[in-house]
């Protein structure tokens, strides 16, 4: 069952993605939090090679127009609009597929040889599943439906 929320952040996402693919962005997520005057929206957005500040006061300036005429939220609402920042969440194939090569940490549904958490880099995504090479061995094949959570992770040099 669809809640509420979820229908009014499928409503805005669908009104800001066409606003941000013509500013060359993508949309990461959209996080919708209180009611009335202290509505909080957080629009997430990235593209390749990372957003800049200038890309979120763009996005920022063109999204408030679109949702204002809009009318998604009744009265006041505050605006933000940022990067999803260096250890993103990964949420759909298509994140996974970007973050390959890439060092991340999935959460499991399931624990796979004793473990609920592992972590490595990407070394392919196909067909609804993910190759992991964690250093212990023979790479991992986990299906997406699998993965409760995925994060990059921030590998610091």
């Amino acid at each position: 069952m669809e809640s509420a929320d979820d229908s009014i952040s499928q409503r805005i996402g669908d009104l800001v993605r066409p606003v941000l693919s013509a500013l060359d962005l993508e949309l990461v997520a959209v996080d919708q939090r209180g009611m009335g005057r202290r509505t909080l929206l957080r629009i997430f957005i990235d593209k390749p090679g990372g957003v800049t500040l200038g890309d979120c006061e763009a996005a920022s300036r063109n999204l408030e127009k679109v949702l204002d005429v809009e009318d998604v939220f009744p009265g006041a609402y505050t605006l933000e609009v940022s990067s999803p920042g260096l250890d993103r969440p990964l949420k759909t194939e298509a994140d996974y597929a970007r973050a390959a090569g890439k060092r991340v940490r999935l959460k499991l549904a399931e624990p796979r040889e004793g473990q609920w958490v592992l972590s490595g880099n990407i070394s392919s995504v196909n067909d609804g599943r993910i190759v992991l090479e964690t250093g212990t061995g023979a790479p991992f094949e986990v299906a997406f439906d699998q993965i409760r959570q995925g994060r990059l992770e921030v590998e610091w040099r």
